[in-house]
């Protein structure tokens, strides 16, 4: 599992590249989801983001991109500590295949804020 690392108030572009056996991977034709929670089994999102969200312009090359914006990353809505999120891509070539990957967020108190 990854970890992320953000400060609050900062934005911050999450990069995800898809391979498959070290080989990129086009999902230009993959829809994208990101959830982030406080806890894996919160019925709530901190921060939820739609296929709509991501930068998909190198979607070809197996790149794609989420970003937390400095209004999302507050004190007030993602107090420091720890967090989880998960990215869900769907191939939708022939059928509908979810794959997901989950990764550790650590949000920290800034220094100067």
């Amino acid at each position: 599992m990854a970890s992320i690392s953000i400060k609050n108030g900062e934005g911050k572009w999450l990069k995800f590249t898809i391979t498959d056996g070290g080989v990129a991977v086009n999902v230009t034709t993959y829809t994208f989801r990101l959830g982030i929670k406080k806890n894996i089994n919160d019925t709530t999102y901190k921060i939820s983001k739609a296929n709509t969200d991501f930068n998909l312009t190198q979607a070809a090359s197996g790149i794609v991109k989420v970003n937390i914006t400095t209004t999302e990353n507050t004190a007030a809505l993602l107090p420091p500590g720890d967090y989880v999120g998960e990215l869900e891509m769907t191939a939708t070539a022939t059928t509908d295949v979810s794959k997901s990957e989950t990764f550790d967020i650590l949000v920290e108190k800034a220094v100067l804020a």
